[in-house]
């Protein structure tokens, strides 16, 4: 329990700036994350977790681990060495088996979590560097976690709680990991080596992917709630890049079969810029809006498909129109902070 004690103050101080830390605790980020790191490596379930597997420690690992993969200057080796642990421990605890048998619902729903935080971290860190993620690494045999709140789920319950239509505790979570798979598929339409049958089967299968998603999660959520306003702009800012894959997938397997005229050229070209637009002006909001502090921190992991450098580049070389002057007033917007 003591680590991940430290692993939750750690997470504490990891999700504040630095100017918030060294007015509430008098103390520098940097000093205050060492100290807790320190406090969760010296203790002996930290010390044996390899030959004494238990679930406070496992969360304790996938807390920290997630956090120092959410921090700028974590170095990749230390990530690394901190997720490893972390997955061996899983699977020493059975967590790849997803076997319920004789366990709480709140065991289990932890279990699942904590499964499913490795599977989104690792799936993100491929994505980031270009690699491929061995899917029998991770089997699809584990369930995701109910749609739940927190509150749903008691120490002493013995029936597992029905999962809830709507927004709820866990509902940014699912819809990242279910974004990270679909980013993979979408990925799947980047060649256009495929023929047109093949691509028109995958696209299909991806802007499925989508509407369950708005379906699941985006439909209900109330803009005038801070939290709905936040998923709702991760939203936007993540499922518009999965749009522009299929506009140009689309566009790539027509050229297959059939000329493309300029007007239409023209058309596509616009929209695209529109919606690389989009992207940005979502990233923008995500980061600045006071209204949307509090969350900012679960968006730092997440790398914008468009910044503002691409923009400016693109613009060079865009006509004037009014997609144009959309730009330049977004780069005014940004430039001023």
């Amino acid at each position: 329990m003591h680590a991940l004690i430290f692993s939750i103050c750690f997470a504490s101080v990891n999700a504040l700036s630095e100017y918030e830390v060294t007015d509430r605790f008098n103390e520098s980020k940097m000093a205050l994350l060492a100290r807790y790191t320190h406090g969760m490596q010296s203790t002996p379930a930290y010390l044996d977790a390899l030959h004494q597997p238990c679930l406070g420690i496992l969360q304790a690992l996938v807390l920290h681990t997630l956090c120092l993969h959410r921090h700028d200057n974590t170095d990749q080796e230390v990530f690394s060495k901190s997720f490893i642990l972390a997955l061996q421990v899983a699977r020493l605890m059975g967590l790849d088996e997803d076997d319920s048998t004789g366990r709480s619902p709140l065991e289990t729903e932890i279990r699942r979590r904590c499964w499913w935080t490795l599977y989104w971290m690792r799936r993100h860190c491929a994505q980031e560097h270009g690699s491929i993620v061995d899917e029998a690494e991770f089997a699809a045999v584990v369930s995701l976690p109910l749609n739940i709140n927190d509150i749903d789920l008691g120490p002493m319950a013995d029936d597992t709680p029905t999962a809830r239509t709507g927004i709820t505790d866990m509902s940014f979570f699912l819809f990242t990991v279910e974004l990270i798979k679909l980013h993979a598929k979408a990925q799947n339409l980047v060649s256009t080596s495929a023929s047109w049958s093949v691509n028109q089967s995958e696209r299909e299968g991806v802007q499925e992917c989508v509407k369950r998603l708005e379906s699941n999660f985006l439909r209900h959520c109330d803009a005038s709630r801070p939290f709905d306003w936040f998923l709702l702009l991760t939203g936007k800012a993540m499922l518009t890049p999965i749009e522009i894959i299929l506009l140009e997938n689309l566009e790539a397997t027509r050229h297959m079969v059939e000329a493309t005229d300029d007007h239409l050229h023209e058309s596509k070209r616009d929209a695209k810029f529109s919606l690389r637009l989009d992207i940005v002006e979502c990233w923008h909001m995500l980061k600045t809006n006071e209204k949307l502090k509090t969350w900012t921190w679960f968006s730092w992991t997440f790398q914008p498909a468009v910044t503002i450098g691409d923009i400016c580049t693109e613009l060079a070389r865009y006509p004037l129109s009014a997609h144009s002057k959309r730009a330049h007033a977004l780069i005014e917007l940004i430039s001023l902070g």
